[in-house]
Formats: C-alpha cells, structure tokens, sequence
C-alpha cells in the first residue's frame, strides 16, 4: 500500500510566486461555502499532488 504524506503546506499572500496559480485553482473548483476564506494555502503531498485551500483559521496538531 502507497502512502500519501503532506510534506508542506504553504500559506500563500498576494505577490507570493504561486499565489495566483492558487487562486485560478480555486476560481475552477466547486463552492461549498457562500463566503470565500480570506487566506489561501497550497498543501503539497508526496504524490506530486498540489491542493489550493482557501480558509479562516488553521490548526496543525501534530502527534
């Protein structure tokens, strides 16, 4: 079995390089909420994957 692991996550600010890469990521996807999130993160995974997340707050509880 293959294991996907988040190695980064970048929390992104406008000028930022992939800034707007995240944002026409976001601009495609589906809206689960009426209200964007005011920050964007770009969450890299051991896969190659890359996944833009807009947010309020973020809490990481590493064990």
């Amino acid at each position: 079995m293959a294991n996907n692991i988040v190695f980064e996550i970048k929390i992104l600010t406008p000028g930022d390089t992939n800034y707007d890469l995240a944002r026409a990521m976001l601009s495609k996807s589906e809206q689960f909420s009426v209200t964007p999130g005011s920050q964007v993160a770009l969450v890299l995974a051991t896969v190659g994957a890359e996944l833009a997340v807009e947010f309020e707050t973020l809490e990481i509880d590493a064990e």
